[in-house]
């Protein structure tokens, strides 16, 4: 049975419910309007994830300085570090300047003005000459990690309980650090 609608658009009664339609065309038929109520549905649930996995997280160590170390350390040399974080694995850019004989650079858990063990190795040697740029570029992830979970590094990086550190032949303890910190 159709109802005329004055001029707005034709209703169609069936069975007790009310369709609207379009002019000259039937309306979905029930099975139909489901299917697209679930695929909607789907499409929302999937689309709404929040992906970590793929979100990129920039940190920095900022101003590496001798006065940053435990006990303090006179130097002319300074630095920084970056880190980008996407996936499961993090990529890293550490620079020096007036600096010599570098040995090693780390990431270590401690707050500032605190010792911390290492947790990842940035630079193992060999021993530089003097240096005044890039001093390491890479790659690290979570088997690269030692003592803690890769999760729990990334915390310390968030919340400024890492550090980064740069030894050298006349400072092995460290010669430049700084805080790790989002950027």
């Amino acid at each position: 049975m159709r109802i005329k609608s004055k001029g707005i658009l034709p209703v169609t009664l069936l069975r007790g419910t009310r369709r609207v339609s379009l002019p000259g065309r039937k309306p979905l038929p029930n099975y139909a309007r489901l299917s697209i109520l679930l695929m909607a549905f789907v499409f929302a649930a999937t689309g709404c994830e929040d992906d970590n996995e793929n979100q990129i997280e920039l940190f920095e160590a900022s101003e590496l300085e001798g006065e940053n170390e435990v006990p303090p350390v006179t130097t002319s040399a300074s630095g920084s570090a970056t880190f980008s974080k996407q996936d499961s694995s993090v990529n890293f850019t550490v620079t020096v300047s007036d600096i010599t004989n570098v040995t090693a650079a780390h990431i270590h858990s401690g707050a500032a003005g605190v010792e911390g063990p290492i947790r990842v190795t940035l630079f193992n040697g060999p021993t530089t000459g003097p240096i005044d740029g890039v001093l390491v570029q890479g790659t690290f992830t979570a088997a690269d990690v030692t003592g803690i979970t890769f999760d729990d590094l990334l915390n310390e990086m968030r919340n400024g309980t890492a550090y980064v550190n740069v030894h050298t032949t006349v400072n092995p303890d460290g010669e430049i650090r700084n805080q790790i910190e989002p950027d």
